[in-house]
């Protein structure tokens, strides 16, 4: 076992759900809501109703594919980052995506944008269950775009290094100031070769 022992997760933090998330309300309802969120419900606030939510995911839930169709963020960046902590540490991938197939499609995903060899993908049934996972695994560090999850995991597991990665939709997060990072390579320090 690695001395080093690395949670991440997957949407909002590798992967741009907002964009998709917007393109499959379109396509669901013909109503059109911004790609770039700047609050954490921001498809309600933007008109969509909580059934036109609630039936987006129960597609979502059908047709577990769909989460390998998302753009990854900066992928010239975080590709030889998690190649460099995947050969240096342990490296989780932990979402709480649900649908048939979801763990299989998000490593299939994470090797075709990032080049990780072995993603270790994790499952949550719910995020809220985020923190028994880092806590069961013995993390030293995780980050997360979610400051509810952020919060629950630095209660369950105050030894873990968590950190939320700074986006649009979590500023409002204020009481996080000194654990948020505005980029994953401030998570850990690792060399990373050139």
């Amino acid at each position: 076992m690695s001395a080093l022992r690395i949670g991440v997760d997957v949407d909002g933090v590798l992967a741009q759900f907002t964009r998709a998330y917007a393109q499959l309300i379109k396509t669901r309802t013909m109503k059109v809501i911004p790609e770039d969120a700047h609050t954490w419900n921001w498809a309600r606030a933007h008109g969509i109703t909580k059934q036109e939510e609630d039936d987006a995911w129960k597609w979502i839930k059908a047709n577990g594919w769909w989460w390998g169709t998302f753009d990854p963020y900066d992928t010239a960046e975080l590709a030889p980052l998690l190649r460099a902590w995947e050969h240096a540490t342990d490296l989780y991938f932990i979402t709480s995506r649900p649908g048939a197939g979801v763990q299989r499609t998000t490593a299939l995903w994470i090797r075709e944008h990032f080049a990780v060899g072995n993603p270790h993908v994790l499952i949550a049934q719910r995020p809220s269950d985020k923190a028994d996972i880092v806590t069961g695994l013995g993390l030293t560090h995780f980050v997360d775009d979610k400051a509810e999850t952020v919060v629950e995991v630095m209660d369950a597991y105050p030894r873990c290094a968590t950190r939320l990665l700074t986006r649009p939709w979590n500023e409002e997060a204020g009481q996080l100031g000194n654990w948020r990072i505005a980029r994953l390579n401030e998570l850990v320090e690792i060399e990373v070769p050139a």
